[in-house]
């Protein structure tokens, strides 16, 4: 079998996966940040759960926003202050922009990029291979797992990134600057 030609296509939307990603990275980083010091200052305490099967945090701090969930019904109202002032602190420090609801997490939006990202890179990669139907293909891998989609993923980034000449497009605009690129 001989190897398929890597479309344009498929490099452009690994770059634009791999800047998405380094996006998402960074945002959860920064939004958690901003949530453990406002959980560290008022502390909110996964709810007790009876029998074998409770949380792993039953009756302890919760440190996570992702695990904000595991909060009692009645510490519901800490739980809507701690959002309050997380979307408070993250616009003081530029993280959340003005114009976002404040029912938005800056994080979960960038993670929601860089999920449309993965559907770009999988499909693109799905044309290349010649598949009639990219989306099906793209949601028929999806049903093999998790696990399997993040592989082809991976499969699809690496081939880009290992081909000689690969410019990172997180430090591309650095090369530029320092004259090692071409302005396009």
């Amino acid at each position: 079998m001989r190897k398929p030609k890597i479309s344009p296509e498929l490099r452009s939307a690994v770059r634009a996966h791999l800047m998405a990603r380094a996006y998402a990275e960074t945002m959860r980083e920064r939004v958690n940040a901003i949530y453990l010091e406002i959980l560290a200052e008022a502390p909110i305490y996964a709810e007790r759960h009876e029998g074998r099967r409770g949380s792993s945090l039953d009756g302890r701090p919760i440190l996570d926003p992702q695990k904000l969930y595991l909060a009692s019904e009645e510490d519901m109202p800490l739980v809507e202050e701690a959002w309050a002032e997380a979307d408070k602190r993250s616009r003081a420090a530029g993280i959340k922009p003005d114009d976002m609801p404040h029912s938005h997490c800056p994080a979960l939006v960038a993670e929601a990029l860089q999920i449309k990202t993965e559907w770009l890179v999988i499909e693109a990669g799905a044309r290349m291979m010649g598949m009639e139907d990219p989306e099906e293909f793209n949601d028929r891998l999806l049903c093999l797992g998790l696990e399997k989609r993040k592989e082809f993923l991976d499969l699809l980034c690496g081939l880009i990134v290992n081909e000689s000449g690969f410019c990172n497009p997180l430090t591309v605009s650095d090369a530029r600057v320092a004259g090692v690129l071409p302005e396009d």
